[in-house]
């Protein structure tokens, strides 16, 4: 409990200039999810690529996560991103057993970053947080953070279609 809550004062010190900005401006985080429409990927080591595609589908937006292992796609998660108006936020409904038992929110904390909380779905305390920093128009550099704040992972995703 206490480095989860560690991490949250040293992640608000960090960031307390983008929240701030955000309250006077106030951002529409259904608009800035469009900026992650589209296929994305990354190499990763094995002769494997990750991939995941972003879409509108009704009053959702769909995330749909693949593998290619030696030339076979393969789906390993489909998330929605349903908006929620009054929390300013995303729930996110993970469509695999393999969530972690965890309650999944996202939300900008500006114009080019969208945050992913993991939290426990008993305790409410964070697991985990990722972090999606569009680089450029082509480029997102994300980041993953455990629970005690320590960053665990980074990965470069370069846009490969539009949709």
């Amino acid at each position: 409990m206490k480095k989860s809550l560690l991490f949250t004062f040293v992640f608000m010190l960090l960031y307390t200039p983008c929240i701030s900005a955000q309250d006077s401006t106030k951002l529409n985080h259904s608009e800035l999810l469009k900026k992650f429409y589209g296929e994305w990927q990354q190499a990763t080591k094995n002769d494997t690529v990750q991939s995941f595609s972003m879409h509108p589908d009704k009053n959702s937006v769909i995330q749909t996560n693949y593998r290619l292992i030696k030339g076979k796609k393969q789906t390993y998660n489909v998330a929605s991103y349903n908006y929620d108006p009054n929390d300013e936020s995303f729930a996110i409904t993970n469509k695999v057993a393999d969530s972690n038992n965890a309650v999944w929110m996202a939300y900008f904390i500006d114009d080019l970053t969208l945050r992913i909380d993991i939290l426990e779905k008993e305790s409410g305390q964070t697991l985990e947080v990722r972090l999606f920093v569009l680089n450029n128009p082509e480029t997102i550099i994300s980041s993953y953070y455990n629970a005690d704040g320590d960053m665990y992972n980074e990965a470069k995703w370069t846009r490969i279609s539009v949709k």
